[in-house]
């Protein structure tokens, strides 16, 4: 039997940077997955940490956009019918939150999580001798005409204030900066504050190297087998009288303290331990492209109108889709990239596809768009990360720090308590 101060289960991005920043205040830590380090939806993301996003994702409030999504015929938003209606009531709490008060009020509790994205991941990326990983390029947001420009434009107006640095282009200043984008965009908005990751898995690595360099081990294992067991070094001195314990490859691994991070797969052993919390999952695809003939793309570009995102990234030009609601277990539906490819062959000259499958990966999302981060309710020693929505590797440094800061009794740089599991 091992024994380590914390075990951490979900080596996605979320969970690397927990043991990270634990194991850096001095802990012993084991990290526990039966995949690899971020070899799950850490994989398949846009590559950015998105500092500029600072209002998250709302459910649509425009009646045209939620009958447009209604039928099932959309690059934002695709449905299994079955999935939709169980999770109705999750939906319909997502779109009350999304209203304007509510939404104000909740992109003021996660704000601490994205202005500190950027100076936390940097930070750990210097510390693990990862800086080259990390690209000041920033996104753009294009548009197709002029109303969706003047939309990006009221963007820009509500985003006044936060201290970003966002440029406004016009065709002209479109085409210095993405010289082989067509003229299907009419101009756009370049955020200038996020980091672009070229190869998110890259980042993972590099921080799961450093992790370990600091003492921290890694270990394949199965967060299914966690139970709650008596802390076999229970003495007066001893924290607690219980202790968590996980199986591994390298046989029982005990802690008297362990953090779930398993995103989307966390609520099955919350479940277990007698946990009802509303969490549902949005799942996302992409697929890589080359660029045809000389043509290059020198930034990660959203389509405004058509609801997708080119990432520039070392496999190609990856094409990512917006929402799916299924079951995890449903079989892959990639419809979305479909209607996709199109729309972004009218933004770009996109080559040949350059793999056959599309990757599918999986957002754990709770109705008030925050994730939880702190104490199980009901149960000492365990600790509760997960449901960061789409910003996952934004959040991640930000996070990590936050329950780490929790976990040691420290000063939190964040008011924690719109992130407690007991507000479900």
């Amino acid at each position: 039997m091992k024994q380590v101060d914390v075990i951490v289960l979900g080596a996605g991005i979320i969970g690397i940077c927990t043991a990270l920043q634990l194991q850096r205040k001095g802990l012993q830590v084991a990290l526990v997955d039966k995949n690899a380090p971020g070899e799950q939806t850490s994989f398949g993301n846009a590559g950015l940490i998105e500092r500029a996003s600072l209002f998250p994702y709302a459910f649509p409030r425009q009646i045209g956009k939620i009958l447009h999504n209604a039928t099932n015929r959309s690059v934002e938003a695709h449905y299994h019918i079955g999935e939709l209606i169980r999770i109705a009531p999750q939906l319909a709490r997502y779109w009350w939150n999304s209203a304007p008060e509510r939404h104000e009020k909740i992109m003021q509790a996660a704000r601490p999580l994205i202005e500190n994205s950027v100076n936390m991941h940097l930070e750990l990326a210097q510390a693990a001798n990862a800086q080259n990983i990390l690209h000041a390029d920033g996104w753009i947001k294009v548009a197709r005409n002029e109303h969706t420009m003047a939309g990006l434009l009221d963007d820009v107006a509500l985003l006044k204030g936060f201290g970003l640095q966002i440029d406004v282009l016009d065709r002209a200043a479109l085409k210095t900066r993405e010289p082989d984008l067509t003229d299907a965009a009419v101009g756009g908005i370049h955020f200038l504050d996020p980091q672009a990751v070229r190869d998110p898995i890259d980042l993972s690595r590099a921080y799961v190297a450093y992790f370990k360099q600091l003492g921290g081990v890694f270990i394949h294992g199965d967060a299914q087998t966690l139970t709650e067991i008596s802390n076999p070094n229970h003495s007066e001195a001893a924290s607690s009288s219980n202790a968590w314990q996980v199986q591994t490859q390298e046989g029982a691994l005990v802690a008297p303290q362990a953090v779930l991070c398993l995103g989307a797969w966390t609520v099955e052993i919350t479940r277990r331990l007698g946990y009802r919390l509303p969490m549902f999952v949005k799942r996302g695809y992409h697929k890589h492209y080359a660029l045809a003939g000389e043509a290059k793309m020198n930034h990660t570009i959203y389509d405004a109108d058509g609801g997708y995102v080119l990432a520039k990234m070392n496999q190609g030009i990856r094409l990512t889709t917006g929402v799916e609601f299924a079951k995890i277990t449903a079989p892959a539906t990639p419809v979305q990239l479909k209607r996709a490819e199109p729309l972004a062959r009218e933004l770009i000259p996109l080559g040949e596809p350059l793999q056959d499958r599309a990757w599918m990966g999986y957002r754990p999302c709770f109705p008030d768009i925050l994730p939880v981060i702190g104490p199980a309710p009901r149960h000492q020693g365990l600790w509760l990360h997960f449901g960061h929505h789409h910003h996952g590797l934004t959040h991640s440094a930000a996070s990590g720090m936050l329950i780490t800061q929790m976990m040691t009794g420290q000063e939190t740089f964040a008011d924690a308590t719109p992130f407690s599991a007991e507000r479900f």
